[in-house]
């Protein structure tokens, strides 16, 4: 089925090759060497995204899960997720080269299309690469961390031009019919009405929203939660209930581990923007950063800090942000559009604009009697 997928219905997409060219592993957990196949995945190809096919919900650090039987649509948009994703090859596993640094400045570029997967190797001929030393190692993998986390908070489009115009569809995003809207309308209804929210998803997942502790209990892990920004929501996909245990009981007798509110929409606003802004939003406007976010807490990158500098220091408009700081586009849309939604910045109006030019003409009309003279006197 699998092979049917990708070579008969999507051959001009996605490519089945040799596991060691692969961009993208899929594997069966529930074969009779899965665990076995996981490890050598894992072990030849750390920094390799490894998509896994159960028949029940598992939770491996790094892996996304696709729970059987497999929906095509859903595996299409899984696959579809990780193809802007950053992909680093490994040195030869069979040389003992070590494996090089790249600097942090210029981070690897995204791949290509087509996307292609790889199918895992059941002869395990190769031992797992070897490094020159484990401060070597601890760089590569926080390399590859912070250039992972990049791209899923600000996308890989680095053409956006935000002064010159570009593509609406690039440029702009409609939350609408994402989760993230369903989890703005969540929080503010129980932050309105003083009592928790459960939502329950598909899969069994839910989230808790306690608004006084202004926490979020839930089983979702990142890994679960990232992708299913990117996906339509149905609007009876996603159930909402008031659970009848008062929030002091449930934060007490919760096995989960609570999570700042506020923290879980700034992420999750972020994986859903990738680089891009709210629909209609005036990039011509001056942003003004309103409460500076407490990015030691928050999910951030460095980029950030100095957008919030600036915005703090004066109002710039997310036109000239870019070009000011010397930065992508995509690194100020998706600050923007993260505090926004908590309602740390707003947008002035223009000098100029259209609220000035009623200001101007509405002004005669305000003269009264004493104006009148004191025009008459200094005419004479």
């Amino acid at each position: 089925m699998l092979e049917l997928f990708l070579q008969r219905q999507n051959k001009d997409k996605y490519t089945i090759v040799p596991e060691q060219q692969a961009q993208l592993c899929i594997l069966d957990l529930d074969s009779l060497n899965g665990q076995k196949l996981l490890q050598h995945q894992r072990n030849h190809y750390p920094h390799r995204p490894m998509l896994a096919l159960s028949v029940r919900d598992r939770e491996i650090d790094g892996v996304q899960f696709l729970r059987k039987p497999i929906k095509v649509d859903s595996l299409k948009t899984i696959i579809d997720f990780y193809r802007n994703e950053p992909i680093h090859k490994n040195a030869d596993t069979e040389t003992k080269t070590p494996v090089k640094i790249q600097k942090a400045e210029s981070p690897p570029k995204p791949s290509v299309q087509p996307i292609t997967i790889g199918q895992p190797d059941t002869e395990e001929k190769r031992m797992p690469v070897g490094f020159a030393a484990n401060d070597t190692q601890n760089a590569v993998r926080n390399l590859e961390t912070l250039t992972r986390i990049t791209h899923e908070c600000c996308g890989t489009e680095n053409s956006t031009d935000l002064v010159n115009g570009a593509d609406r569809d690039k440029l702009f995003y409609d939350s609408q019919n994402l989760f993230q809207h369903i989890l703005e309308t969540a929080i503010a209804r129980c932050r309105k009405d003083a009592y928790p929210i459960a939502l329950h998803l598909p899969g069994g997942k839910s989230i808790t929203l306690l608004p006084k502790a202004g926490v979020a209990l839930t089983d979702l892990s990142d890994s679960r939660l990232r992708p299913r920004c990117l996906m339509a929501v149905k609007p009876d996909e996603i159930r909402f209930e008031n659970p009848r245990v008062n929030e002091s009981n449930l934060l007490r007798l919760s096995k989960q581990t609570p999570q700042n509110m506020d923290a879980l929409l700034w992420k999750v606003t972020l994986w859903s923007a990738r680089g891009r802004l709210p629909l209609n939003t005036d990039i011509h406007a001056p942003v003004h950063l309103r409460q500076w976010p407490n990015l030691t807490r928050l999910l951030s990158i460095s980029p950030f800090l100095r957008i919030a500098a600036l915005w703090s220091r004066t109002p710039v408009s997310l036109a000239q942000t870019a070009d000011t700081l010397g930065m992508e586009a995509r690194y100020v849309c998706a600050f923007y559009s993260a505090c926004h939604n908590l309602g740390l910045v707003q947008l002035q109006t223009v000098p100029g604009g259209e609220e000035m030019v009623q200001m101007q003409k509405a002004e005669p009309s305000r003269k009264g009697l004493l104006g009148r003279i004191l025009n008459h006197l200094r005419a004479a």
